[in-house]
């Protein structure tokens, strides 16, 4: 007999033009606990994290470079848009289970029909998901060209450990992680748009840094 976690394990996704329609996160989240709700599952925060990346990848999963992996932290927010207080479509907490209000089972009953009608097809090729994410990266860009501290490099192509520091506003060598997914962010970007200098101190900043994650990484192995 199938336990709920190999059913969920085993939900087919649904095609994304089925889906690319629909207006907001918060709708697939409560068809989602709708479904499972039918099939005799548990409504459990992480159920309902993983049977909504399972039925609709392109927008739950956690990035485009790790597509297999689901954005919890993103299905957690979009859970608390659930709750009685903001949108009053479902009650629960991630320690409990989720149930949808009588505003929620209508509307979930409206995803499900227009689901099943292809209501929500479109011709959209890019997930809300991947939208939000684009638009950081492109802020990260324009925040990193527009700075004092490049504008200057860009004259005298002068690089140091220094630049990163001053660019990124952060202590020398603290939030190296952060710093990096930015860096990366930019270096996607500027290869974008074809802006050579940008990416040639994008690729030595990242480098850098890549560096010092991996001694940090060693020096904290060595203190165990």
């Amino acid at each position: 007999m199938s336990t709920a976690s190999d059913i969920i394990r085993n939900l087919k996704s649904i095609p994304f033009e089925n889906y690319s329609g629909i207006s907001s996160r918060e709708k697939l989240v409560v068809y989602t606990i709708k479904y499972l709700h039918d099939n005799n599952i548990k409504t459990t925060f992480d159920n309902v994290c993983v049977a909504a990346f399972k039925l609709f990848p392109e927008e739950f999963k956690l990035s485009s470079d790790y597509p297999e992996i689901p954005d919890i932290a993103g299905l957690n927010r979009t859970l608390m848009h659930l709750r009685p207080s903001e949108r009053n479509f479902a009650t629960g907490k991630p320690n409990t289970f989720y149930e949808l209000t009588e505003t929620g089972k209508a509307l979930a009953n409206q995803v499900e029909e227009g689901l099943q009608k292809g209501a929500f097809l479109s011709e959209k090729k890019t997930a809300k998901h991947d939208e939000v994410v684009e638009k950081a990266n492109i802020k990260d860009y324009i925040d990193f060209i527009n700075n004092s501290y490049y504008k200057q490099y860009q004259k005298n192509m002068d690089y140091s450990l220094g630049v990163i520091w001053n660019i990124f506003n952060v202590m020398p060598f603290r939030n190296l992680d952060t710093v990096l997914q930015k860096i990366k962010n930019i270096i996607n970007i500027s290869q974008q748009k074809d802006d050579l200098i940008c990416l040639e101190l994008a690729q030595k900043m990242c480098g850098d840094i890549k560096l010092l994650i991996e001694k940090k990484k060693e020096i904290e192995k060595g203190l165990k």
